[in-house]
């Protein structure tokens, strides 16, 4: 049995067709969420959107610092999967909830697999950074998204098997894309093809303001296309 682990926002999306192919293929798997996000809208909402099946185990880690987050999850998923007896975890990206995650499948001693291995920005003063080149480092399979995501793993020497897998954000978007219909836009008084949407969060597109007038005039330039 697998141990596929989400806890925020992004992972459960993502995990969203790894969790699907595993029921259409009769992959016994169970799902475990840590709980670093758990407000609805950043939790329940999209298991509800996404049609996707409650996780089977919530740890209730909750908010805290990275030592804090990483620590409780460790020490919760390891006990888990001691009980569970699984034979992998599968975890995606580069939260706390990964890293927590992959070094309790290390501690027990079962095969981790991480999705969306090789992305890197090379800034070490990312918890994000830091999280997925750790991960990367114990992988034992590491499904890149992308042909430079594999060229990373390569020049770092990752001891793991890597493959090109694509990525399973897009494989979603698809999903939803066929799905959507108009009513969204009609909520908010937005015609087709008339809007621009973008997001910024991070804290570096955001604490400088060069480099969000950067972001916004790069908008800006894609809305006028």
């Amino acid at each position: 049995m697998i141990t596929i682990m989400v806890g925020t926002r992004p992972e459960i999306v993502k995990m969203a067709p790894v969790i699907r192919a595993c029921e259409a293929r009769g992959v016994a798997f169970e799902l475990v969420h840590s709980g670093q996000h758990y407000d609805y809208e950043l939790d329940g909402l999209f298991f509800d959107q996404l049609a996707l099946k409650r996780p089977d185990v919530r740890l209730a880690v909750g908010s805290g610092s990275r030592a804090e987050q990483v620590g409780r999850t460790r020490e919760g998923v390891a006990a888990h999967i001691r009980k569970s007896h699984s034979e992998m975890v599968l975890v995606q990206g580069d939260t706390n909830t990964v890293i927590g995650a992959a070094l309790a499948a290390h501690d027990v001693g079962i095969p981790i697999g991480h999705v969306e291995a090789g992305l890197r920005c090379g800034d070490l003063s990312m918890v994000e950074e830091m999280n997925r080149r750790e991960c990367d480092a114990i992988a034992d399979l590491l499904f890149a998204p992308t042909e430079e995501a594999l060229e990373h793993l390569r020049d770092e020497d990752a001891p793991g098997n890597a493959f090109l897998t694509g990525n399973t954000v897009v494989d979603e978007l698809k999903r939803q894309l066929a799905h959507a219909d108009d009513a969204v836009l009609r909520a908010h008084g937005l015609a087709p093809g008339g809007y621009l949407l973008a997001t910024v969060h991070r804290a570096e597109g955001v604490r400088d303001a060069a480099t969000l007038r950067a972001l916004f005039t790069g908008i800006a330039s894609v809305a006028e296309e």
